[in-house]
């Protein structure tokens, strides 16, 4: 498998299933998924990174967390995102990402992601996470 997610039409945006064989393996694959709705992830450099961490409560929560708070970093320090990483430490998440300054174009801006359309599952080995990435302009084509 190339990739760990994967993209649908939604009436209200782009539909993203990604999965992994662990929670944060899921959670770092829906966040790649969300990247590259906003550009070609093969052309963004890690040039600048950041760091965030919030409580553990429950995994749905948790992985919506995750998402959210890696855009409202993205978009504070202008950059676009080509990697992530999460880990958990007790009952803390620590995450880290990289990316490099957004100089408009690309293929779109996420502005967050649809508030009723978000689950989250385990089946057997493999962990499933299904959100609707909401779009601030249409997709332009790869």
């Amino acid at each position: 498998m190339s990739a760990g997610y994967s993209y649908r039409d939604c009436a209200a945006g782009v539909g993203i299933d990604a999965q992994g064989k662990s929670f944060e393996q899921v959670c770092e694959q829906a966040a790649l998924a969300l990247f590259g709705l906003e550009t070609h992830l093969a052309t963004v450099l890690p040039e600048r990174g950041f760091e965030l961490e919030f409580a553990a409560i429950d995994p749905v929560v948790d992985a919506r967390a995750w998402l959210e708070r890696l855009l409202a970093h993205a978009r504070l320090a202008d950059l676009v995102l080509c990697a992530a990483r999460l880990t958990r430490a007790g009952d803390i998440w620590r995450g880290e990402a990289w990316g490099m300054p957004w100089r408009g174009g690309g293929r779109a801006r996420v502005r967050g992601l649809e508030a009723r359309d978000f689950t989250l599952r385990r089946d057997g080995k493999r962990w499933h996470l299904h959100c609707v990435a909401l779009l601030e302009q249409p997709l332009r084509p790869a």
